[in-house]
């Protein structure tokens, strides 16, 4: 009995789609080890959501993604604090197959974007490689103080133009 539950188990689980997303190197992120240890992934959809936090190894994995009939479409967020990741689209089919697509916010959701190539990683898990867009920047720099911005304020360029006309005409009329 414990046999045959075993090998049930060992078939669902082989047949049960694992996605792995890594996080490159790029001029954006030139060492993703620096990223901070809250970041994580969410895949959502009407029906589920899933989440995945970062390893150490700089990627997020996602196990059982058909199991429950999970399959379908889904969009992967990439939430970090410092720094901003270009969102997916991914397809998983009922027999594990994963397409990824670049999408972007407010675009139909049939509108598919670029695609992105499949990637095998170790442990036999596929995946795909996400695209870091930039770091946050949560304040402005503020501009340093000058008289010069002062005076060419249009209201203070206003207020000398009558001060010296009021000061200036008496002078005018005496000649």
């Amino acid at each position: 009995m414990r046999l045959l539950t075993t090998l049930a188990l060992a078939a669902t689980s082989a047949s049960a789609a694992s996605l792995t997303l890594s996080i490159p190197s790029s001029q954006a992120l030139p060492n993703p080890y620096t990223l901070p240890p809250s970041t994580h992934a969410t895949l959502s959809s009407l029906g589920a959501t899933f989440s995945a936090p970062l390893s150490v190894k700089n990627t997020f994995v996602f196990h059982n993604l058909t199991d429950g009939g999970s399959s379908g479409s889904y969009l992967v967020d990439i939430h970090c604090a410092t720094h901003a990741f270009a969102p997916l689209r991914l397809d998983v089919d009922a027999e594990g197959g994963l397409a990824a697509w670049e999408t972007y916010r407010g675009n139909d959701w049939d509108n598919k974007g670029e695609a992105y190539a499949a990637k095998d990683f170790e442990g036999g898990g596929k995946g795909f490689e996400v695209r870091v867009l930039g770091q946050k920047n949560y304040f402005v720099e503020r501009s340093k103080f000058s008289i010069l911005t002062i005076l060419k304020n249009p209201m203070i360029l206003l207020g000398l133009i009558s001060m010296g006309i009021f000061l200036g005409m008496p002078y005018l009329m005496d000649n």
